[in-house]
């Protein structure tokens, strides 16, 4: 998905945004674009790490400004560390909490071989792409369930807004509501693959997106995503976009 900013005035102050939604089966890959400026946000799993390669080759990435590696699960950051041999990168973001999984430890080597900055960061803080920003909204807390552990975000640019929710479930989408974050956004990443154990209605509806995009592999065995999400979907008058499709 490409968004560009109206023009107001025969000239356009904020540039180009561009979102690239990476197919990546079961798992998830996005990548930012402002400017010179590039951000990732998780890396697949580690079958499609060479894929995502040549994907980010092909749009002419050399450097990544930031690696968002939104929970430590192998279908997020299975391919980063494939990733982050073969781009260098100055700072990646992920939250406080662990995995012992192979995959995670590989992504952890490499982070220190390559001498790549690494930040916990903090609900508020937020981080400048280029001419768009970011602001981090969850986890406000430490959850016993891995996935309530998701780096959440807000990109704003311009008048466009989306938010990147990862895994976070209903736990964590709830803790958003009660802190009143801005979650109001254009383009919605739908959170778990389209799960219905996130999603829920009161978030879907604090959140009003135009379009959602849910990332998810092709006759997956976990059946995402889910129609009741779908119907909630619909029944808001939200365009979804699907990876699997």
């Amino acid at each position: 998905m490409q968004m560009q900013e109206k023009e107001s005035s025969g000239t356009n102050e904020f540039g180009k945004l561009e979102v690239y939604f990476f197919d990546v089966g079961q798992g998830d890959a996005t990548l930012i674009m402002q400017g010179s400026s590039v951000m990732l946000v998780d890396g697949g799993d580690n079958l499609h790490a060479w894929q995502l390669v040549s994907d980010l080759t092909y749009l002419g990435i050399e450097h990544l400004d930031y690696v968002i590696a939104t929970h430590p699960d192998m279908d997020h950051i299975g391919g980063l560390d494939v990733v982050l041999e073969h781009f260098s990168c100055d700072q990646i973001l992920m939250p406080e909490c662990e995995k012992d999984t192979y995959s995670y430890r590989e992504v952890l080597s490499v982070i220190a071989e390559k001498k790549i900055e690494a930040v916990v960061p903090k609900v508020g803080d937020v981080y400048t792409l280029g001419t768009a920003e970011f602001t981090i909204l969850a986890p406000e807390e430490s959850y016993e369930e891995i996935n309530n552990n998701s780096i959440v975000f807000r990109l704003t640019h311009g008048n466009k807004s989306f938010l990147f929710t990862g895994d976070a479930q209903r736990e964590s989408e709830l803790a958003m509501i009660r802190e009143e974050n801005q979650l109001r956004s254009d383009v919605y990443k739908a959170a778990h693959h389209g799960s219905r154990s996130s999603n829920t209605e009161l978030f879907l509806l604090t959140v009003r997106p135009s379009y959602a995009v849910i990332s998810c592999g092709e006759d997956n065995e976990y059946g995402h995503p889910h129609s009741s999400v779908l119907n909630m979907l619909r029944f808001m008058g939200v365009k979804v976009f699907r990876t699997d499709e």
